[in-house]
């Protein structure tokens, strides 16, 4: 019997099985305007729903966040974490910075509210 290390040879033949260049399709370098293999990242999908309701007639009337969230989790897969109003609050800065949007706080007790120009 063997000493010291496993010196298994079964399992030394199986470790050193196939190939040693460790790439795959998708590591590949894509060119640009070339669609990425695979599904989206978590972000962009969640970055593309909330950019659907903010164009959409949802917000003609001044809607808060947890309203806003709610809507663009329904175009996220279930799996996933739904959408919060803090992630919302992030995208929906950039839009208001640019002013595409108006953002207002009725009360001290209440959160903001939303509005598209």
């Amino acid at each position: 019997m063997p000493r010291g290390r496993n010196k298994n040879i079964v399992r030394r033949q199986y470790k050193n099985a196939g190939s040693k260049i460790k790439s795959a399709h998708w590591s590949k370098h894509v060119e640009e305007g070339v669609k990425r293999p695979g599904p989206k990242k978590r972000h962009v999908v969640y970055q593309e729903s909330i950019d659907e309701v903010l164009k959409s007639p949802f917000l003609d009337v001044w809607r808060t966040g947890n309203e806003i969230a709610d809507q663009a989790t329904k175009k996220v897969s279930k799996y996933w974490t739904p959408i919060s109003v803090y992630v919302v609050s992030n995208y929906i800065r950039v839009y208001v910075k640019e002013g595409k949007i108006l953002k207002r706080k009725p009360n001290t007790i209440s959160n903001y509210e939303y509005k598209r120009v």
